[in-house]
C-alpha cells in the first residue's frame, strides 16, 4: 500500500503522509484541478514534459462515464489485459489518478516547513 512511500524512503527523502479524508465528488474534483491549471488556486500545476511523457499522453484518453452521480472517469480498462486492442498500461488512468491525488493533496494540505509554505 505504500510502495511509492517506501521507495521514496530508501532513497533517503523525508516523506511526512497526510490523510486527505474520504474521496471528494468527481465533479468537485474536476473543477478544483480544472481551476488549478488555469491558476485559480493556490497551486499552478506543471508537468515536465521530458518526465511525463505517458502522463501528459494519458490525459486526454481518459474518457468519462455519467451516472445518477453525475460524471466520473472511465476506469473500466484498467483491469483489462494489455492487448493491441487496448491502451498499454502506461495510459490508463492510474496516472492520472496519482495525479489528481498530488494536485489535490498540495492544494488542501500545503507544507509548511516554518520559512515557505509547499503547495
Amino acid at each position: 500500500m505504500f510502495v511509492v512511500t517506501d521507495e521514496l524512503q530508501n532513497n533517503d527523502w523525508t516523506v511526512m503522509g497526510y490523510e486527505l479524508g474520504p474521496p471528494m465528488h468527481h465533479d468537485q474534483k474536476h473543477l478544483i484541478i480544472n481551476n488549478a491549471f488555469q491558476g485559480d488556486e493556490s497551486l499552478f500545476p506543471m508537468l515536465n514534459k521530458d518526465n511525463n511523457v505517458d502522463l501528459i499522453q494519458a490525459i486526454p484518453l481518459t474518457g468519462y462515464t455519467i451516472n445518477t452521480l453525475g460524471f466520473r472517469k472511465d476506469k473500466s480498462g484498467e483491469k483489462t489485459p494489455e492487448s493491441p486492442a487496448t491502451l498499454p498500461y502506461e495510459l490508463r488512468t492510474d496516472g492520472t489518478d496519482a495525479m489528481d491525488t498530488l494536485i489535490l493533496g498540495c492544494i488542501r494540505k500545503p507544507y509548511d516547513d516554518g520559512k515557505y509554505i509547499y503547495a
